[in-house]
């Protein structure tokens, strides 16, 4: 079943009888996701353009003056069904005849008052929850972990091709040092800013220019492509932990919209673990690699008819030969 959005208000009521977060608290564990929330006091106007349907109705003036008393919550709840279970959670408008458990025989106090608004059909979902939210408010990202992306990635006179390096996950090292979406980015700037390296890096870049780099050629090299790690959440506290099944399906999303965003010509998948579980996602098999031993491709379409070359290496620890990799790389480069 797929996924719908629908809208649900905290009523004047709710809020001021502190129930906020019981009810954000009873949509999270019914398996909504919230994706959009703002608190606000509906004007008078507001209020009867929001409920305009009602107009020639005898309780339109009541309801109004009801909605603009006080501050209301708009949620925008995103699952399978969204309308249907919603209406379900909130129970019957009058909280005496309102099931066991609902929200509204939890919280409403009469038929006027009772708590909280459900949309009451997906087209109207859609209206109401304009009604409330710009598109830019709207606007999901499936990436939690940004990019990095070279200065020189969309015109690399290294490579003459936008080359996409992906990685698996991260890892919390310091459970000090939170994660945040910035965190990839982070890692590839204090690599270039200091003279330190790490042998996962060192090993990429050989992979790519066939020895190691100096400084200098660091910083050319990591200009020149883009770095993105698959898996959007942290895997655990060190190396060599494996994604769950849960985390390699969620994180396809944010997969799909990186190659949209980067639009890259060849796509370096590290290691056959992360080759193995990559999506398909409608493509087809690329060339093959003669003399590898990872031999296969793969063409991944991308926005407006052009296409992505993906080749999975081996993961670039401790037993990882970049020189093998190196003529293999550069073919499929040179195929992109």
């Amino acid at each position: 079943m797929s996924l719908q959005r629908t809208l649900s208000i905290i009523k004047p009521d709710g809020v001021a009888q502190g129930n906020v977060g019981d009810i954000l608290k009873r949509f999270e564990e019914q398996e909504f996701q919230i994706k959009a929330l703002k608190m606000l006091r509906l004007s008078p106007r507001q209020a009867a353009g929001f409920y305009a349907v009602h107009r020639e109705r005898s309780f339109f003036q009541d309801l109004v003056c009801y909605m603009s008393s006080g501050a209301v919550v708009v949620v925008v709840l995103e699952a399978p069904d969204a309308v249907v279970r919603l209406r379900e959670l909130m129970g019957a408008t009058d909280p005496r005849q309102a099931a066991e458990g609902t929200l509204r025989k939890l919280y409403a106090t009469s038929i006027e008052k009772n708590v909280v608004h459900g949309s009451d059909s997906d087209e109207n979902a859609k209206k109401e929850i304009h009604y409330f939210f710009s598109d830019s408010e709207l606007l999901d990202s499936a990436i939690f972990f940004n990019p990095w992306k070279g200065n020189n990635y969309a015109s690399s006179p290294m490579f003459g091709k936008k080359i996409l390096v992906l990685g698996e996950s991260h890892y919390q090292r310091d459970k000090k040092r939170p994660l945040g979406p910035e965190f990839t980015r982070d890692c590839i700037t204090e690599l270039l800013e200091g003279d330190w390296t790490h042998k996962f890096w060192t090993n990429i870049a050989v992979a790519f220019l066939n020895k190691k780099p100096t400084l200098e050629e660091k910083n050319d090299f990591w200009h020149s492509v883009a770095f993105y790690n698959y898996v959007q959440v942290t895997v655990g506290s060190r190396p060599r932990v494996r994604p769950s099944v849960k985390m390699w399906c969620q994180s396809e999303p944010g997969f799909i919209e990186v190659l949209d965003l980067l639009a890259p010509n060849a796509l370096i998948v590290l290691g056959k673990t992360l080759w193995d579980n990559l999506p398909e996602l409608d493509g087809k098999p690329g060339p093959t690699i003669l003399g590898a031993k990872q031999p296969e491709t793969w063409y991944y379409p991308l926005y407006g008819g052009a296409s992505c070359l993906a080749y999975g290496i081996h993961h670039p620890s401790a037993a990882f030969s970049g020189t093998y990799w190196h003529p293999y790389v550069k073919q499929v480069i040179a195929l992109a």
